[in-house]
Order: C-alpha cells, then structure tokens, then sequence
C-alpha cells in the first residue's frame, strides 16, 4: 500500500492509518466519510459520480437508501473540513453528477524510493524532501463555476519573495440579489460573472488565484512575471468592467455591477493552502480593502500602483482614505481609462483629450 500522506490547507489524511488530522490535532471522522474523503482526494478534482461512491463504499448489490446515505457522508465530511455547502473550499456538488475535491493536495512521501529520484525530479518532485504535488489537480482550474482555486504551483517551504500586483473584485450588493432569485439561477449568473473575470485576467497574463463567494482575487507576477505586469493587472481591472457592462445587455437576468481594488508589493510566497501556496504581505488584503471602498463599476488602485505606470492610464487623484485594518489615510487613484500613451505592452495611438498624458483628477467619495 502506497505511503503516501495528503495535505492540503492545514490538514492532514493519512489514508493508511485512517488518520484525519488538523494543525496535529486528530478530527474524528467515521470510517465511510472517511473513505469517501480518500476516494476524492484520489481522483484529484475529477468528477466522482454518485454510482462510483456507493460501489466503492458499499459494494455491489447492497440495498441501501443511496441518496441519504451518500448525502450523510458528504455532510460528514464538510462538517470535519468547517466546509460551507454554499462556498465550498473542499467539495463541491456537481449537481446531478457527484462531486469534486476543489482544494489543491501536496502529496508527501514519507519513504520516498532512492530509485525514482530521475523520475520524481522530471515530475516536480523533490526526491530528497518527498513532498510532491498531486499531478491531477496541476494548473488546473476547477469547473465548479462558481467557486475554486487558481492551478496549484510548486512552491518552496522556506518561501519565495516576490513582487507582485494584486486585483481583488467583488460584485455590489450580492446579497440583495440573490435574495431575488432561485438559488440555482444565482449560481447560473455568479458563475457566468467568474468565467468573465478570468478570461480578462488570464487574457491580460494574470492567474486567478482564488474565489471568495462572488469576488475574485488574482495575481499577476506569481507564478509567472513580466516587466508590465502592474499595466497588465490595471487593463485587466479596466476590461473586466466592460465585460460585465456588456453581461448587463442581456435583459434576461438581473443587472450586476462590481468593483475593482489593485495593489501592488512584494510578498513572501510559500507551500500553504487553498491555493497551494501561501501569499504573505500586504498587497492581498490592501486591494480588497480599497476596493470595498471603491463606488459602483469603478476601478481604484493605491499609490505604490500608481507610480509605477506613470502616464500610462488617465486617472482621478482621490482624497486619501481610512480602510479598515490600516492606521494612515490611504492615498487612492480612480483609474478613468487607458491614456494612449507608449506603455511597455506596447505601442498605441495617443487618445485626443486633454488628459491622455494621465494627468491626475480630483474624486470624492
């Protein structure tokens, strides 16, 4: 039987010993969600259809009453896990299929084979440490449409600093619109808002890196850098706007709106959890605090942004402001829309306007 023990977020399952364990501490979980746990991690976010759990844990042939008894093992588990139904961050319900293990795994070998070191190096893994990543899950982005993770990258434990700029999107007045409509048409529209989100930001060279509900965070710089990444995040911000303007044209659902928070900083980049690693700084949490502060289909970004796209983007200097967490007034900026201006993406016609040199405007909140 293979060796191998799963981590993923702070926990740890340790499918030989039947042993589910969080921050070293046991969780008491029953032997059939249990087992069903190990059966989705082992398919590493594919589908598990409810056919295959009742045969792989009850057998072929067994009379039960399948549905309860596979609806009571999922609740098990999410209750093991402090998993929402609603905001899965472990497994989500595929309806009418089954379900998928959403969270990234990091497989750790704890006897790993001398002999495999040429194949396990090939494959991303460390033969002296025995730590690998689960190859199914690799840079894949989970279908679940409606919640999910950025594709796992293998990241060192001692961690990786980087400087990165990060975007943080959220819809207004979620919560409101969904009390207006059924459950499953909500899901219907926040996973088609997602699905436009992450066009934009992976068009523009960023990786969504979470889902939160119905906001979006992402990075652009890890895992993969370029000289313009903090241009690429701002048109990225700017576009996922208009692409929710256009959303809006079709008369058969509720109109959203949403905003857009950037900000840009170097953080330190480790083995972790939802995402498979960890960011540590400020940036993270500092774009989505400005963009709660931000009005409806508007896109802010802070100074340390700012000053390193002069000129390139027509913006509005607005007042500084108290964010929550922060001690000192935050010096924000509305960026209105691409100047025209020479930026290191490349060449474009100047725009005819008196501030396409990007020329800063007061705001007001």
């Amino acid at each position: 039987m293979s060796s191998d023990v799963w981590h993923f977020e702070n926990f740890e399952l340790d499918p030989n010993a039947y042993r589910l364990s969080r921050g070293g501490e046991i969780v008491r979980l029953e032997r059939i969600p249990l087992e069903l746990l190990c059966l989705l991690i082992e398919r590493g976010g594919q589908l598990v259809t409810r056919e295959e759990i009742l045969e792989r844990i009850w057998g072929k042939g067994v009379f039960i009453d399948r549905e309860h008894a596979i609806n009571t093992a999922v609740r098990k588990v999410r209750r093991a896990l402090n998993d929402d139904a609603s905001a899965p961050r472990f497994i989500v319900t595929i309806p009418g299929k089954g379900y998928r293990f959403a969270a990234p795994v990091v497989v750790l070998n704890e006897k790993p084979d001398k002999n495999r070191n040429s194949e396990q190096s090939s494959n991303g893994t460390s033969a002296e440490s025995g730590i690998s990543i689960a190859p199914s899950v690799e840079g894949q982005l989970v279908e679940g449409r409606g919640y999910g993770h950025a594709g796992v990258r293998s990241v060192t434990v001692l961690g990786e600093r980087r400087h990165i700029t990060v975007l943080f999107c959220d819809l207004v007045n979620s919560t409101g619109l969904a009390a207006q409509l059924d459950p499953e048409e909500w899901r219907d529209i926040v996973g088609n808002y997602h699905r436009s989100v992450a066009q934009e930001v992976e068009r523009c060279g960023g990786d969504v890196a979470q889902y939160l509900g119905d906001g979006v965070m992402a990075y652009f710089g890890w895992p993969e850098a370029h000289d313009d990444d903090v241009e690429r995040a701002v048109r990225a911000g700017l576009a996922i706007l208009e692409a929710i303007s256009k959303f809006n044209t079709d008369a058969s659902h509720l109109k959203l709106t949403a905003r857009v928070g950037i900000d840009s900083g170097l953080v330190v980049i480790g083995a972790g959890t939802a995402k498979g690693a960890d960011v540590y700084g400020q940036a993270p949490n500092m774009a989505a605090r400005i963009q709660s502060a931000a009005e409806p289909d508007t896109l802010l970004i802070t100074e340390a942004t700012h000053r390193l796209i002069p000129g390139v983007f027509v913006v509005e200097e607005c007042s500084p402001q108290i964010l929550k967490g922060i001690s000192d007034p935050v010096p924000l900026y509305r960026v209105i829309r691409p100047s025209g201006v020479r930026g290191r993406i490349g060449p474009r016609r100047p725009v005819d306007s008196p501030h396409s040199s990007g020329v800063r405007r007061s705001c007001a909140f």
